[in-house]
């Protein structure tokens, strides 16, 4: 359960009493459709907020409004508050992304905004996503992720940032598109018409010669403005310009302190002075802190007479951002103890509600740090849950460090944090000072609670380094009882983003089961108890394990049993590699519809799920299975919708879809273009310790250099993969490839002849040689004879095209390799066609893929 938003954050604020029309400046802001992203610009107190209100409002388009503050720099609050405002226009958008803010690893890999990006790809009206105070928003990795959203945005959905200054950078290449509209100071300033009816629907009489000088003084700021309608209050009748700018004087909070708090009530000033430290005001909590009981009427009042007061809902209200800083620096100055009874106060008010932040931010304001730090250790479970870490350490950095010494759930907070950022040493270290401090407590039920919560840290560390026999030796120590099934499965979730389970960091266990029985019969128990409902993992280790070593009968059981506890568990880790081992399965005995339509059931089960970027990996896995059977058109569909390129941001959870990719650039012809992105892939796989990823991409770059006739540059890719696979024990990850791999298999056998020291590495080569071409002889769908048939039909040279056509030339390039002109590489290829008795070049590739005809040669 994550902290509960504030919905006023995303609601439209209410437009204030005095609402002057302003045609030119809502005409240039609804240009907004035009472009994907709308700046609106100027320093505080220039009336931005209410110019797009202004818009929005007569603009007969759905639109969301998000207003920032500083506590939304965490990239999964920020992003929960877009995807909650989002869901005003395209309802199920926060429900569909809620699981994703728990995931570091799927924040990072933009998961929540792949979801939006698909969500609107559909939408059919132009919609329009406003958010409010831009410049609250600092953290680079949020303005990275939203220009992701940018270059990617759905041309139905128009973003509108406001802002007082441009704190983010990036868009320039945008505006060389003229995708940026910008609405700036000079278009916001108010003109002398006006500046006329600014002050005629607040009754006060200005005459045209007045409103020159008024425009002159001001320079059409609407706080000034404003400040100036407040003194003209006492005299409406009456313009004096002498005496406005006297009492005025040089700067805007000399003129509120002398002209416009001077002609205040002493209750309306004090209550001001002192409702200056909340950034939210209502009623209820206004009287609280002033002792007083009229807020309700003072807020009231101040909002309709449009004096720096905003109203949010009608019943929570906030300062004009000008007029609550002077207030506050003020007080601060003049009663400093006062400020801080006064946090204090709000402090006891917030915590009551049970708004646990809020309360914390004004205990720590307040200097109240025993009441802080009680709060602070009541949240940390949660922010860790809702991977709100940045909340929690800008909370601890403001206590004295005698508070962290001595607390171990603070301790156990900086592991987790440590832990998820791949620090696994200050991980350990501050999970021993957890330890020591526990050693040091009295038994009690808070320390057995606390102690269990250690142990599952230990836990999810030893999970993240793959430390499969230290693992379930401390997680058989965890009572279950006494953590919550979203807790365990939080921790203890061995599969969150891995289409293998060989890729997952706990699948060393599969080394248990085939090495060390008595130490899996350990693993197995121990799992057994800390585990209410069995997801699978054991089954699909074994079954996994089965397939790879190329036991595929013994394999299908395994996997079946394993795809029938994760339904029961809904389990998706164990799910999808269960599903796509049975696929896998299907293909490697000739039954490629069958293998697409198990791939198909397995995405259908992961929308009942609503686990969507897992459809992502399944249909990465359909693609992969398009392109063997030639049915390009689908691979560039997919390719298209997933915004993938070889300079994409590499992480674990798109990294098999970039794989995909990079079979994708090898089939089009753009070996140098893949080249670079597998060899990008391979750094990033040899850093995060994937070997089985490994062997996958080192396969494909020596596939490459073969065939770009570097036998050197193939044969060393080759001896390390094949390194990887005999230490492994891997098979299936050669054999998958197929015949693409038979020829730089050849060449390393060859050259390593005699070779003492490569003698495994060759013998291992020979035997995926053997087993390649045995199974290219078991296939049950086509097979020699019909391949034997295709080639008595076509003459020599209808052979050479149509094996370019299979590997997914254009016309053009077939004209430039076979040295041919366009019209004779037409008129063989209708020759083809007519001749295998098909219509276009999908089928054509259909029936050479099913004949294998090629891999006969």
């Amino acid at each position: 359960m994550h902290s509960p938003l504030i919905k006023t954050k995303f609601r439209f604020p209410r437009p204030p009493q005095f609402l002057v029309p302003r045609p030119r400046v809502t005409e240039k802001i609804g240009d907004c459709v035009h472009r994907k992203l709308t700046l609106v610009l100027a320093p505080s107190g220039y009336g931005k907020s209410t110019a797009v209100q202004a818009w929005a409002e007569n603009a007969g388009l759905p639109c969301a409004w998000f207003t920032a503050d500083p506590g939304d720099n965490t990239p999964g609050v920020f992003w929960r508050y877009v995807c909650a405002a989002l869901d005003g226009i395209l309802p199920g958008i926060s429900m569909n992304t809620d699981y994703v803010f728990s995931s570091p690893e799927l924040l990072e890999a933009n998961t929540q905004i792949n979801i939006i990006i698909d969500s609107f790809s559909e939408y059919r009206n132009d919609c329009v996503l406003i958010i409010d105070d831009m410049q609250c928003i600092v953290k680079t990795e949020i303005y990275k992720a939203i220009l992701y959203l940018i270059n990617y945005l759905p041309p139905c959905l128009h973003l509108i940032f406001i802002g007082r200054s441009e704190s983010w950078h990036g868009l320039a290449s945008q505006e060389l598109k003229s995708q940026v509209l910008r609405v700036g100071m000079r278009d916001l300033c108010f003109k002398g018409e006006e500046i006329a009816e600014f002050y005629a629907k607040r009754n006060i009489k200005v005459e045209n010669h007045e409103v020159q000088k008024l425009e002159a003084y001001t320079e059409g700021w609407a706080a000034a403005l404003v400040a100036v309608a407040m003194a003209l209050e006492k005299a409406p009748d009456k313009y004096d310009e002498a005496a406005v700018k006297e009492d005025c004087g040089k700067n805007i909070e000399q003129f509120l302190m002398e002209e416009v708090l001077s002609s205040w009530p002493e209750e309306k000033k004090r209550f001001v002075f002192e409702t200056s430290v909340l950034d939210t005001l209502s009623e209820e909590l206004c009287d609280c802190i002033t002792g007083g009981d009229n807020g309700g009427q003072l807020l009231r009042e101040m909002s309709e007479r449009n004096e720096f007061m905003v109203s949010l809902d009608g019943r929570h209200y906030r300062y004009h951002y000008i007029f609550k800083a002077f207030l506050y620096r003020h007080i601060s100055m003049t009663q400093p103890d006062l400020v801080e009874a006064l946090h204090v106060r709000a402090a006891v008010w917030y915590a009551k509600q049970e708004m646990y932040p809020e309360a914390i931010l004004h205990y720590l304001d307040g200097c109240r740090f025993a009441e802080a730090c009680l709060l602070i250790e009541q949240q940390l479970g949660e922010l860790v849950m809702g991977n709100s870490y940045e909340t929690g350490l800008s909370w601890l950095g403001r206590l004295p460090k005698s508070y962290l010494d001595r607390s171990p759930k603070i301790a156990a907070f900086y592991s987790a944090y440590h832990t998820e950022n791949g620090q696994f040493d200050l991980s350990e270290k501050w999970l021993c000072k957890a330890d020591v401090l526990l050693d040091a407590m009295e038994e009690s039920l808070p320390k057995k609670e606390i102690k269990n919560i250690v142990c599952l840290l230990w836990s999810y560390l030893f999970l993240k380094q793959g430390k499969t026999d230290a693992l379930f030796a401390v997680a058989g120590k965890i009572d279950s009882k006494m953590t919550s099934p979203r807790r365990m499965a939080r921790y203890l979730n061995f599969n969150g983003s891995d289409i293998y389970f060989y890729r997952c960091p706990i699948s060393s266990m599969v080394k248990l089961i085939v090495e060390d029985i008595e130490d899996y019969a350990v693993l197995k128990s121990s799992y057994g108890r800390i585990i209410a409902r069995d997801p699978g993992y054991e089954s699909l280790a074994v079954g996994e394990y089965n397939y790879e070593t190329n036991r595929l009968d013994e394999a299908l059981p395994y996997l079946i049993k394993a795809l029938e506890a994760a339904w029961s568990a809904e389990c998706t880790g164990v799910l999808v590699p269960a599903m796509v081992n049975i696929a896998r399965i299907k293909k490697a005995y000739g039954d490629m519809q069958g293998a697409l339509e198990t791939l198909s059931e397995c995405e259908s089960s992961l929308k009942k799920l609503n686990q969507i970027h897992w459809t992502y990996l399944i249909q990465a896995f359909s693609a992969r299975f398009y392109l063997e059977s030639g049915n390009i058109e689908a691979v560039n569909r997919w390719a298209d919708a997933r915004r993938l390129g070889i300079y994409s941001h590499i992480n674990k959870i798109n990294e098999f879809e970039l794989i995909v990719y990079a079979r994708m650039l090898m089939k089009r012809n753009q070996p140098d273009d893949a080249r670079l992105l597998l060899l990008r892939l391979l750094s990033f796989a040899d850093t995060e310790g994937r070997q089985h990823s490994k062997t996958e991409i080192l396969n494909l770059l020596a596939i490459l250099a073969c065939q770009k006739g570097d036998a050197a540059l193939s044969e060393e890719y080759l001896s390390q993969t094949l390194a990887i696979g005999l230490r492994e024990g891997y098979y299936r990850s050669f054999l998958d490839e197929g015949w693409a791999l038979l020829r730089p298999l050849k060449r390393f056998a060859d050259r390593r002849q005699g070779d003492v020291a490569g003698e495994n590495l060759a013998l291992f080569s020979l035997s995926l040689i053997d087993k390649i071409k045995a199974e290219a002889r078991t296939v049950k769908t086509g097979g020699r004879e019909e391949a034997d048939r295709i080639k008595e039909k076509l003459t020599a040279k209808e052979l050479e095209v149509l094996e370019l056509l299979y590997a997914a030339n254009t016309n053009e390039d077939i004209c430039v390799k076979l040295n041919i002109s366009l019209r004779t590489v037409k008129t063989h290829t209708g020759s083809i066609y007519s001749k295998l008795g098909v219509s276009n070049r999908v089928q054509c590739n259909k029936l050479v893929r099913e004949s294998r005809l090629f891999d006969f040669s």
